[in-house]
């Protein structure tokens, strides 16, 4: 069985709903996400998914996210924020090409938003915090993590065009929000947040003709955010065109339960991190059951 799993955005709270899809896959299906043939990650994705294909397992990797930075981590992450774009600069659009880019094509209407917004002032650097992720970090087969770039507001799938950086830095392109990361640089090309393209780029999985795909998206969850909303707008034609091919597709998304109870996750749940996890564990079993039917 050739398996797929698409790990999409959805910010921090994205983080807690994927670890707990992984841990369904390991008690339901008996597999690791590590395992899997190809892993799509994208944004939030992008950080678990790269963890995961490293070799952390999900309490590993649970145990990371919700412990907070040290004061020198603290401090580095500062320093670095502090180089960005200081005065009136901060306050321009990142590209407004790239915004015209997304007027012309209403698939990729985040495009708007990405070019339109400031480039953002805080730096990429927490967002690679992760167990077993650092600068020496090979390449793990069957990772591939989308971003855009501002230039053309062309999709670089990081793993499968480009494996010439490493994933911590391509996994830091993948997940810088405009407006709030600055964009990341890598190779003299600047890069945005893959999610403004697709939430979860879950068309790329088709590629490897699998015969399972497993798709995480937190972004398609309840509410009126237009992010949301442009999520759950374009999911149902990437999962069409994958189950016009054959394939078996199950889809994990969080009920408004769930969605509430990943708010403010991790910083602000507390100590109920494994608790929440393990409730998103529970929802995502009972959608893996589908799997032979």
């Amino acid at each position: 069985m050739k398996l797929a799993v698409v790990l999409g955005a959805g910010g921090s709270a994205g983080w807690g709903f994927h670890l707990g899809v992984a841990r369904a896959l390991e008690a339901c299906l008996g597999t690791r996400v590590a395992d899997a043939d190809l892993v799509v990650g994208t944004s939030a994705g992008a950080a678990i998914g790269t963890s995961l294909k490293a070799g952390a397992s999900v309490d590993e990797l649970l145990a990371g996210v919700m412990t907070p930075p040290t004061e020198e981590e603290r401090a580095v992450f500062h320093e670095d924020s502090g180089t960005g774009r200081t005065g009136l600069a901060r306050f321009r659009p990142l590209s407004p090409r790239l915004a015209l880019r997304g007027l012309t094509d209403l698939r990729r209407a985040g495009l708007v938003m990405a070019g339109a917004l400031p480039g953002g002032a805080f730096s990429t650097l927490a967002l690679s915090r992760l167990p077993r992720v650092d600068d020496t970090l090979p390449w793990p087969d069957g990772l591939w993590l989308p971003a855009v770039r501002v230039a053309d507001g062309e999709v670089v799938v990081f793993g499968r065009d480009n494996r010439d950086t490493t994933p911590k830095h391509a996994l830091e392109a993948s997940s810088a929000v405009p407006g709030m990361f600055r964009p990341k640089e890598i190779d003299g090309h600047l890069f945005v947040d893959g999610a403004t393209a697709s939430a979860s780029h879950a068309h790329l999985a088709g590629e490897i003709q699998p015969d399972i795909v497993i798709v995480s998206s937190m972004q398609t969850r309840p509410g009126l955010r237009a992010s949301r909303i442009l999520a759950r707008r374009q999911l149902p034609a990437e999962v069409r065109s994958l189950r016009e091919a054959g394939t078996q597709v199950v889809v994990i998304e969080p009920d408004e339960s769930i969605a509430a109870a990943l708010t403010g996750f991790p910083r602000n749940t507390g100590d109920r991190g494994l608790a929440i996890v393990d409730q998103v564990a529970e929802h995502a079993a009972r959608q893996l059951a589908a799997i032979g039917r």
